[in-house]
């Protein structure tokens, strides 16, 4: 009962998010279309004319305090181009109950880990082309309306107009400078609370980089897995971020990983239901497609509702 109100807790925290930066690899896009659909996409207007609110950044200086919500995003998405209208949903932040929505940036610092052959890390694409692709792909696994909607979605894809991948792998030094380029720019960045949709070696070595050691005295099996193991698919980590307290600028981290997922393979004609890790059985994955049609609809694996 205490690890469901934690889970619900962070997914809270989740929706106050006043800003979604994405790597730019597909996957990863693909994970915050459909995850954050909340915060990105509002019913589609009569009009396709943005709202001048929608992506207002926070007032609050992130410094001291920061709260980043890391969406791990290898193997691709869970569940399921600017928007303008109205949101309904119980807890979230005030732009989005106002009516705005938030544009998902495209960070090429937070791209996956290059490891040796590691073909998954090598983009194929550049600038407005990363939202075409990721949408194509998600066509034959997603509802028409889900599709349409997020067509409105603001992807905002400047940082990635030029060639934003390594073909090389990552040395050590490169890693280290890139991680902090990113940790600048979130230092620097007018947000209180910013969504990162990422890679799970990425996520592994920015914790390693920069996990408070007060807090890994604190909570050392949750700082085990941060740094010694990868992050499941669809979790979610909150970090605090106090810039105050030296170079282990991370202070608290709140991790949630969700024991049903839906995972998405380039090549399969049909997504696979994920249980705890692993992959069900076909008639799990036909309500896998009802479900994606009927919302409300629960998936039952084994005679047990999961979903």
């Amino acid at each position: 009962e205490n690890e469901h109100f934690a889970g619900r807790k962070v997914l809270a925290g989740l929706m106050k998010a006043d800003a979604i930066w994405s790597s730019p690899h597909t996957r990863a896009l693909q994970t915050a279309l459909i995850g954050l659909r909340p915060l990105h996409t509002s019913p589609m207007p009569t009009s396709p004319t943005p709202s001048p609110s929608a992506g207002r950044a926070a007032t609050t200086a992130a410094t001291a305090g920061t709260e980043t919500a890391a969406a791990a995003a290898d193997g691709a998405p869970a569940y399921e181009a600017s928007a303008s209208g109205s949101i309904s949903r119980e807890t979230g932040n005030e732009d989005a109950q106002k009516g705005s929505t938030l544009p998902i940036r495209l960070k090429p610092a937070a791209r996956e880990k290059k490891n040796l052959g590691g073909f998954d890390t090598i983009g194929v694409c550049r600038g407005e082309r990363c939202l075409l692709r990721a949408m194509s792909e998600l066509q034959p696994h997603m509802p028409a309306d889900t599709l349409e909607q997020m067509r409105f979605t603001c992807v905002e894809a400047t940082e990635v107009e030029r060639k934003w991948w390594s073909g090389m792998r990552d040395s050590k030094q490169q890693l280290h400078q890139r991680m902090a380029a990113l940790l600048e720019e979130i230092r620097a960045s007018p947000h209180s609370s910013i969504v990162l949709v990422g890679h799970s070696h990425f996520f592994r070595e920015f914790f390693r980089a920069y996990l408070n050691d007060k807090w890994r005295e604190a909570s050392p099996h949750v700082a085990t897995d941060l740094c010694k193991h990868r992050i499941p698919n669809c979790s979610v980590a909150c970090c605090q971020i106090d810039f105050s307290v030296g170079p282990q600028v991370i202070t608290d981290v709140s991790l949630y990983s969700p024991d049903v997922y839906v995972k998405l393979t380039a090549g399969a004609s049909n997504p696979t239901l994920c249980v705890k890790g692993e992959p069900v059985s076909p008639t799990a994955n036909a309500a896998l497609r009802l479900y994606a049609r009927q919302p409300f609809a629960p998936i039952t694996v084994a005679g047990q509702e999961v979903l």
